[in-house]
């Protein structure tokens, strides 16, 4: 059996090892001797501990490697690149690894300065959005700076050695590289496990609704994932405002592992929006127990090469959804379907349009199953498991 190693560096406000690759690479177990280093900081000992167990009980090798954050940020991950180059040459050759599956720059910049060429058979880069597109749009970063032209050389570097590219999106071709071959993108899909994100229970259901006082003609929006700049909370309110406006006792849930990033809210609407900070095994009930789910996202180039995640999560839930145009291949994917609402921006008037159309559409059996056959056409677990197999088995062009 062939051995692959998995590697990643994920910030502690974040569950995509546990949430959205843990799935995946248990899909794979069939063919593959799994390894995975992650490399992050901080978080919860207990969590950490817990996440430990998980990878070990799925039979999967998991390392943990801490992030130096001291004397600062910058310095301290200069450490950890130099540190994890050696440490990754010497944990290949020691459990004599065949397949490297990389996603993001950091680590990428890791396996070319350990390995060059490699004695492993086979790379994959996967480049799950265009982060470095991300910080110059949300963060400030400038595009002509050396820091950006030394970390968009380590990502050119890491597609042209790569055998194969794994993306969200077909738009994200021209941002991440001029010079290769194009038929070594593939898009892959964040597939969700269609049975732990479905409807559930009715019964299961109204005790939820209930636990969150909500009202015979009240509606339930919910948002679930992370926020900054780019997620577009306070339009989200906005749009619940007018949404509260229609249908009197209505909330908003938002899901988060940073709630502190909320805020203040307003006065008036402190008793209508749930914010909570959830382990992802609790996320799947708060999901079925809503009626839509909310994929805002400020357009901008970064944002060309993304698929939220949420999308898939809230449509096997059987939720119908209100997301932003133009962000990735969302309209591809999800344009013209019933279940579906995209707005273009967040300008008074389209948020008019998305509470209206939640107003008179969500409630509808015939939406909400609609919901649950476009997640399971699209997103599902499934789906991603074939791609990513597909992704380490063949050979580009």
């Amino acid at each position: 059996m062939r051995k692959l190693l998995f590697i990643s560096w994920d910030g502690p406000q974040v569950n995509y090892l546990e949430g959205l690759f843990l799935p995946i690479l248990e899909g794979l177990r069939d063919q593959y001797d799994l390894h995975i280093i992650q490399f992050t900081w901080g978080g919860d000992p207990q969590a950490n501990a817990v996440l430990a167990t998980t990878f070990r009980n799925s039979g999967i090798h998991y390392t943990r490697r801490e992030v130096v954050r001291s004397p600062n940020v910058g310095v301290g991950t200069l450490k950890t690149l130099w540190r994890g180059k050696s440490f990754i040459r010497k944990y290949i050759r020691t459990h004599y690894i065949d397949l490297l599956l990389v996603r993001s720059i950091f680590p990428a910049a890791m396996v070319l300065g350990s390995l060059g060429k490699g004695p492993t058979e086979r790379w994959i880069f996967d480049a799950d959005g265009l982060p470095l597109e991300e910080r110059v749009d949300f963060a400030g970063m400038n595009p002509g700076g050396l820091i950006f032209r030394l970390l968009k050389r380590v990502e050119s570097k890491m597609i042209e050695r790569s055998d194969r590219v794994l993306i969200r999106s077909v738009q994200a071709i021209p941002y991440l590289t001029k010079k290769v071959d194009s038929n070594i993108f593939q898009v892959v899909s964040n597939g969700r496990d269609p049975e732990r994100f479905h409807p559930g229970p009715w019964a299961q259901r109204q005790d939820m609704r209930k636990e969150w006082g909500l009202t015979e003609d009240g509606l339930a929006l919910i948002y679930a994932g992370s926020l900054g700049p780019q997620y577009c909370l306070d339009q989200m309110i906005q749009l619940f405002e007018l949404v509260l406006q229609a249908r009197p006792g209505s909330i908003l849930i938002l899901l988060t592992a940073n709630p502190e990033l909320v805020g203040r809210l307003p006065v008036q609407l402190v008793t209508n929006i749930l914010v909570k900070s959830l382990p992802a095994r609790e996320v799947p009930p708060y999901l079925a127990a809503a009626d839509v789910g909310l994929a805002f996202r400020q357009q901008a180039p970064s944002m060309k090469g993304v698929f939220p995640i949420k999308i898939g999560e809230y449509l096997l839930s059987g939720l119908p959804v209100v997301a932003t145009l133009d962000i990735g291949d969302t309209d591809t994917l999800l344009g013209g379907e019933n279940a579906c609402l995209l707005v273009d921006g967040h300008t008074p008037d389209q948020l008019k349009k998305a509470a209206d159309w939640i107003v008179q559409v969500v409630r509808r059996p015939e939406v909400r199953e609609a919901a649950r056959r476009l997640g399971l056409e699209r997103f599902s677990l499934q789906q991603s498991i074939d791609a990513y197999r597909s992704a380490l088995e063949e050979r580009a062009g």
